[in-house]
This record gives structure tokens, C-alpha cells and sequence, in this order.
């Protein structure tokens, strides 16, 4: 299946002519589709522009993958349609990537597609699956953007907020809570609540609701699936302390 097909999966109304116009269809077909004429002109003078960069985008991620598995790219083509699951991996990638403008998720999303496309099957039946790791860690980065990168990151930094720390002489309590979070991190103020809810459920966060002394308190960790998730985006301590 070439890029430019996996690209189209999906696309309905709006979306659907966008594409149709952009990959080169009739502009009175997409406006049938789902978008008005005076759309339609409008539209045509910046889609081929929209499109060159999702290819461009997906066509990174690919080489990012092939140069992690140090292969060509007619290798990376083999190994991606010798199985059915692979070849879903690889249409959920370059969707991912072609949406992004984030270089270092794209670049991340073509190191995930690495991970699922082992030369070798696991050595061991308690050693994880590489595919079935790397579609969860396309999907969760599917979901993210900068401001998730940055709460992850400062999170895996921070272990614990060093506040609500219960009676005097009582360790800090491992996590953090969104309140607290809030207040480390004012730039993400309103939205740190919804970015939380997204890494918490992709299984990037773990809960470690503390129950103890004052009551029950959600504080969150990052998990293993995180620090999995930040080591393919080549997560950098000192970027997430300078965007707080």
C-alpha cells in the first residue's frame, strides 16, 4: 500500500475533498463530496501545499525507521507487507507523522516503526512483543503534542512534587497530583488536566493514588510505557525544565 493510499484512509466530508483535491482529483468532485464551491477555491490554492508537507512528514518517519534499523528502504517495504499487522503499523505511522508538525515525534513515530519491525521474533515468551509495544506506543503518540511531551518529561524528572507530604517527618508521596501540576506548571495551567487524562490513558502514567493520611489524593508516575514513549523521542531533561 503506497503512502499516498494510506493517507487517503478515512478522509470524509471536508477532510475527504481536502485530500481529493490536494492529491490531485477534480475540485467539482471533492465539492460534491462535502465542501462548497466557494470552498473549493479557496482550498486549491493551499492544498498541494498541505499535501507535499504530509507526504514530506511521512516520508521522514520512514526514513527515520530504515536508518534505526540501519536497512533501505526497500527492506523497510519488505519487512512492513510480510504480515498483516505490520502493515497496519505502518498506515497508523505515516498517519500519525503526516499530521504532526512536530520533528521530533515524527522522528519518534519512525523509531516506533523500527521496534515493530524486528528482523528476529522475541527471544524469550516473557520478553514483550515488539508490535504489539509499538502500536500502542503509535497510538499514544498519535495523541500527543508538545505540551504532553512536556508534562511527561517533567514528570519522569520530578519523581514527586514535594507537597502534600502528610504529618512532619513523612517522605513526600510519590507522584503528582493535577493541582499540583498546575501550579509547577502555570504555562499549562487549563489544559494540564486534559494532557494528563491522555497519558494516563494510554498507560503512559500510573496511578499511585495515595489512600493514607488525609484522604484519598490521585498522584500519577510516569510508566514504564512512558519512559519507553520519551526514549523514542529522545526526551531531553533540560528542554522540559526550560519550557515550564
Amino acid at each position: 500500500m503506497a503512502a499516498r493510499e494510506i493517507l487517503l484512509i478515512g478522509s470524509t466530508g471536508g477532510a475527504g475533498a481536502l485530500a481529493q483535491i490536494a492529491a490531485g482529483g477534480d475540485a467539482g468532485e471533492a465539492a460534491a463530496s462535502g465542501l462548497a464551491p466557494a470552498g473549493v477555491v479557496a482550498v486549491t490554492r493551499l492544498a498541494s501545499e498541505v499535501w507535499q508537507r504530509r507526504q514530506e512528514r511521512a516520508g521522514r518517519a520512514l526514513q527515520a525507521a530504515a536508518d534505526t534499523l540501519d536497512v533501505g528502504l526497500d527492506i523497510l517495504e519488505e519487512r512492513a507487507q510480510s504480515h498483516d499487522a505490520r502493515l497496519e503499523l505502518l498506515a497508523r505511522v505515516l498517519e500519525a507523522a503526516a499530521r504532526t508538525p512536530l520533528d521530533q515525534k515524527v522522528r519518534a513515530l519512525g523509531r516506533v516503526l523500527a521496534h515493530g519491525l524486528p528482523n528476529d521474533p522475541p527471544g524469550g515468551e516473557h520478553e514483550p512483543d515488539p508490535l504489539t509495544e509499538a502500536f500502542a506506543l503509535a497510538g499514544a503518540l498519535d495523541d500527543m503534542e508538545e505540551p504532553h511531551i512536556t508534562v511527561l518529561g517533567y514528570i519522569a524528572e520530578h519523581p514527586n512534587s514535594n507537597v502534600d507530604t502528610g504529618p512532619e517527618g513523612i517522605k513526600p508521596l510519590p507522584g503528582w497530583g493535577v493541582d499540583a501540576l498546575r501550579d509547577a506548571m502555570p504555562a499549562l495551567e487549563t489544559t494540564v488536566g486534559a494532557i494528563v487524562s491522555t497519558l494516563a490513558g494510554h498507560g503512559l502514567l500510573r496511578d499511585v493514588t495515595y489512600g493514607g493520611y488525609g484522604g484519598p489524593r490521585q498522584r500519577w508516575e510516569v510508566a514504564e510505557l512512558g519512559r519507553r514513549c520519551l526514549w523514542m523521542l529522545d526526551w531531553d531533561p533540560a528542554r522540559s525544565d526550560d519550557e515550564t
